[in-house]
């Protein structure tokens, strides 16, 4: 009883939840168990020079019993050191030297690990090899798993929040195209912010629509990468875009006697491939690092996307400082665009305090009040998902919030510019006209 007392008190000593396979081996410990409650390898004991290793019955597969963390770690201790049987479990074992049935003697549960194989042999890795140690292949989208009987409604509703996005915002790039009243810096920046928005909702919906309809929740892991890739990176490059806007209606308002000079055609091409192009090299720095995370289970994504923090929560990797880069990352790239855009409205307000009538106060600001919408929406929302907490009782609420700024502002972006702005909708119904003209 001593001795099983005193193996439990090592194991619990040692236990910090971290997988086996990254465990330094000291071969100073008389005993050392590693046990995987990731549930997808195994478990290994090294014990007075010899070591074993065995791995979870593949019979385990899907079952409930790789998710108790409780039992995948006590399991070998409880299983392997009071069984006398070698093979127990039907188990296949690694570098088993045969050892004979009675060799586990009552009292002494640990005598029989002396016949396996030398330590010398035991094929640990340590953890500063740095070689990427993923088992797992795919990840599981957890996404809206609490509202299973809402299924189809939330199905009907991510469809036709789609079409409308894909409808409203391919609309306005037609409109910018076909209408030559159009042809102008401030509709030019418009028309790429739809493009952008378009490819944004594709890289989400089109996969959620699938687990809605389906209930297939599984994404692949190297698609996984892919589309948190896009997301962020065309996330990125949408607070740049954003920026540019303004900077373009406060160039428009406050010096609007040199806005035709500076805002010329090969001016606004430079801005628009700046801001695409630093959008997504400054993701390309996180989407590294992160891919090269190992993740050793659980495959559980508790969100309805690839987001970066749900998914470096699954890696079995020490994430501290990626963590800490991701955000100096993301406020390089993101709180500059942000301060200009701040800046540029400051001085819009500024100047439009000063028009002495107030139809021309209401004439100029009519002309920069739906971008300023749709800015206060998208740093507005998104500033409260990534800087709340990471706690349970926040995670829904956050989920809810990327609904909003991940597959609703899509949406509504198309509706805010074409309702409040008069040029885009004499465009729309001159191209109306024509259409029926031709008819």
């Amino acid at each position: 009883m001593k001795e099983d007392l005193g193996v439990w008190l090592q194991y619990l000593t040692g236990y910090n939840r971290v997988s086996m396979w990254q465990q330094p081996l000291d071969l100073q410990d008389a005993i050392q168990i590693h046990s995987d409650s990731a549930g997808t390898a195994g478990f290994r004991v090294f014990y007075e020079g010899r070591w074993c290793e065995q791995p979870w019955p593949k019979s385990w597969g899907g079952s409930a019993v790789l998710k108790d963390l409780t039992f995948l770690e006590l399991f070998p201790i409880e299983g392997k050191f009071t069984s006398g049987d070698p093979d127990w479990g039907a188990m296949p074992s690694t570098n088993h030297e045969g050892i004979p049935s009675d060799a586990a003697v009552k009292g002494r549960p640990l005598a029989y690990l002396q016949g396996w194989g030398p330590v010398d042999q035991m094929p640990l890795q340590n953890t500063t090899d740095t070689e990427k140690q993923t088992n797992i292949t795919e990840f599981i989208l957890i996404g809206f798993r609490n509202l299973q009987e809402l299924q189809a409604l939330l199905f009907l509703c991510f469809l036709f929040i789609y079409m409308m996005t894909l409808a409203g915002n391919i609309l306005m790039v037609i409109l910018v195209v076909a209408d030559k009243h159009l042809h102008i810096p401030m509709y030019f920046f418009l028309g790429n912010f739809s493009c952008l928005e378009t490819f944004y909702s594709t890289t989400i919906l089109p996969k959620t629509l699938v687990s809605l309809l389906t209930g297939d929740k599984t994404i692949s892991f190297n698609l996984c990468f892919v589309q948190h890739y896009f997301f962020a990176s065309l996330g990125a490059a949408e607070c740049y875009l954003l920026s540019v806007m303004s900077y373009d209606r406060y160039l428009a308002i406050c010096w609007p006697l040199h806005y035709t000079n500076r805002m010329n055609g090969k001016f606004c091409i430079q801005l628009v491939g700046s801001s695409f192009l630093s959008g997504f090299l400054g993701i390309s720095i996180t989407i590294i690092l992160v891919s090269r995370l190992s993740f050793c289970g659980p495959n559980e994504i508790n969100h309805f996307f690839c987001d970066v923090f749900p998914l470096i929560d699954l890696s079995c990797s020490d994430t501290h400082l990626l963590r800490i880069l991701i955000y100096l990352v993301a406020s390089v790239f993101t709180l500059p665009p942000f301060l200009l855009t701040l800046i540029s409205y400051i001085c819009i307000i500024t100047t439009i305090m000063r028009i002495p009538s107030t139809s021309g106060r209401q004439k100029a600001f009519s002309t920069c009040s739906s971008h300023l919408i749709v800015v206060t929406i998208f740093y507005g929302t998104i500033t409260i998902v990534y800087i709340l907490p990471n706690t349970d009782t926040l995670r829904d609420f956050n989920k809810v919030l990327s609904v909003f700024y991940a597959v609703l502002t899509p949406m509504i972006n198309p509706l805010v510019y074409s309702l409040r702005n008069k040029e885009v909708k004499k465009a729309l119904r001159r191209q109306i006209d024509q259409l029926f003209t031709k008819m």
